[in-house]
């Protein structure tokens, strides 16, 4: 069967997906698109804007960037955090077929310099501190067109506050292909080219078709995100995305009464994070007795999902259900499974070692397992990427909401897409897993963290979970060590609850030997066991561990 997205293709109809909010507008013109919290002291209080406003400020910006000198091609980089500002910047750029350019502000201020280089932006949107990066930064400096939002200007600069505050006309909605750049977005990479996701128009709308299919969400919803892939989503399907009051760089560190304080306020209906968003708030309900009942579902994801959290969201959900949603960058959703089958059957396998279950892939996108390499892939044909003995391999999609290339980085493409027998790409997730007697996929760890020790593969996602058991055990991470007897040797690194040195120092010989005891009974060698005080988590998610880090920390 076709998704709409494919009917509108064939029927010559492609339109940009920014025309969506024209529509709604008309349709639901006073109700809340944005809802944004803004802490005064103890006060909580919100800055909303409904869909007729939200399209007539759309508006203003795209006639003013015009006037501006900015036209479809064009490409801008975008640095304003989470807000009403980033997406009315968004909306417009995309209605004037401009391309987004977004750079993660951890990435560092040589890399968004090469960024710059890379795309040759044409205007520079963003917060005043991130302006300040002009003037360490010639490649900044270079970019002709600055725009500040929440803050003084400095010489040169254009304020957004006033640009919204120019006349309203409305702006044409500037036609568009499937294969138009629409955003481009560098997430990692501290180090030579830049790798640039690049997202098309007919990604954009394939993924919200996607989306919208799965995640099963209405215009009666009133969602609380806080992952940006969802607002957009929403504001395509008419509903109300009320902002968690949260550092969306920091998320894990997120105050959980005033979250559930805003789920209670505005009865929201579903909500999507990564598992360090929900975890505190999970915490929290179930120390106060707290039952978020107007919840019908949760969604969480972009890192392993421990059993216990979907246990605790079950608990505090009595009129809904949580969801795990796998998927990446370069292609989100892959797969979903919801908490029933979790806990009925395969919470317990993941706590023997057996991976990570994500559920059975989302209908519209393939999902092979091929045999694992640390090379670039050469197809000639499926039989040539056929895994040897033994199901776990490395996970490739393709699919209409798969991105197909990096932004001037031939070299990102040659490793992570190849293109098969009948044209289609397929993304590399970088992912290792296999599929069960059910069709459901199990995730194993990556590719680059697997440890390979005397001829045997050890992934991470076999072994931290059942370690993680143990009671004196907040988290591990596994990783290894380059050895000339072994290939590598299979090294643990062990974050203990108990944060008294004094109290920890004896009992850690202990604990040593009741690992080392487990991991024996579970055939998983293990040639070194240290405990450390904290282990790193990645910027964006607060949940993925960085391994890399670990590895330097274990070598300094």
């Amino acid at each position: 069967m076709l998704c709409p997205y494919r009917l509108i293709m064939i029927a010559g109809q492609m339109f940009n997906v920014a025309q969506k909010l024209s529509e709604l507008a008309q349709r639901y013109p006073d109700k809340d698109a944005l809802v944004f919290p803004e802490l005064h002291g103890r006060t909580l209080t919100y800055q909303t804007l409904n869909f007729s406003k939200l399209a007539m400020n759309v508006n203003r910006l795209a006639n003013a960037f015009h006037s501006l000198g900015l036209a479809k091609g064009d490409r801008v980089v975008v640095m304003v955090p989470i807000s009403i500002e980033l997406y009315l910047v968004l909306i417009a750029l995309l209605k004037m077929g401009v391309i987004a350019v977004f750079i993660d502000p951890w990435v560092g201020r040589e890399q968004m310099a090469r960024c710059c280089q890379l795309t040759e932006p044409k205007a520079f949107i963003g917060v005043f501190k991130a302006h300040l990066l002009r003037l360490f930064s010639p490649a900044i400096r270079q970019i002709p067109i600055q725009i500040v939002t929440r803050g003084p200007a400095l010489l040169g600069e254009t304020k957004l506050e006033n640009l919204l505050r120019a006349g309203i006309s409305e702006f044409e909605t500037v036609s568009v292909s499937e294969e138009d750049p629409a955003l481009i977005t560098f997430t990692t990479g501290s180090t030579g080219i830049p790798k640039g996701a690049q997202r098309t128009h007919g990604f954009l709308m394939a993924q919200h078709e996607v989306l919208s299919a799965h995640l099963g969400f209405s215009p009666s919803d009133i969602d609380l995100p806080s992952l940006p892939v969802f607002v957009l989503n929403n504001l395509a399907n008419g509903i109300t995305s009320v902002f968690p009051l949260m550092n969306p760089l920091k998320p894990s560190e997120t105050n959980p009464a005033w979250v559930v304080h805003q789920i209670k306020e505005f009865k929201v209906t579903t909500s999507a994070g990564s598992p360090a968003f929900f975890w505190p708030i999970a915490q929290y309900c179930l120390a106060h007795n707290i039952k978020l009942e107007s919840i019908r579902a949760i969604f969480t994801g972009g890192a392993p999902v421990r059993p216990e959290l979907i246990e605790a969201l079950t608990e505090i959900l009595p009129n809904g259900t949580a969801h795990v949603v796998y998927g990446s960058t370069e292609a989100e959703p892959i797969s979903m499974i919801n908490a029933q089958d979790i806990l009925n059957e395969t919470a317990q396998l993941i706590k023997e070692g057996q991976g990570n279950c994500v559920g059975k892939p989302v209908e519209e996108i393939d999902v092979r397992i091929i045999k694992i390499s640390d090379a670039p892939i050469n197809f000639t044909n499926w039989e040539s990427l056929s895994q040897p003995a033994g199901p776990i391999g490395e996970i490739v999609v393709t699919g209409l909401h798969v991105n197909k290339t990096y932004y001037k980085n031939p070299e990102a493409v040659r490793e992570n897409k190849f293109q098969d027998d009948q044209g289609r790409i397929w993304h590399r997730t970088g992912d290792t897993g296999y599929f069960d007697a059910k069709g459901r996929l199990w995730l194993m760890g990556r590719v680059k963290n697997r440890v390979i020790r005397a001829g045997q593969e050890l992934h991470s996602l076999q072994i931290e979970p059942v370690v993680d058991q143990l009671d004196f055990v907040e988290r591990s991470a596994l990783i290894g060590v380059p050895d000339a007897k072994l290939g590598e040797r299979a090294v643990l690194i062990v974050k203990a609850k108990e944060k008294n040195f004094f109290k920890r120092f004896p009992s850690e010989r202990t604990w040593r030997k009741q690992i080392e005891t487990l991991c024996q009974q579970k055939n998983f060698p293990m040639d070194e066991i240290h405990f450390c005080k904290k282990i790193p988590v990645d910027p964006r998610h607060n949940a993925k561990i960085e391994y890399s880090k670990l590895r330097q920390w274990y070598s300094a």
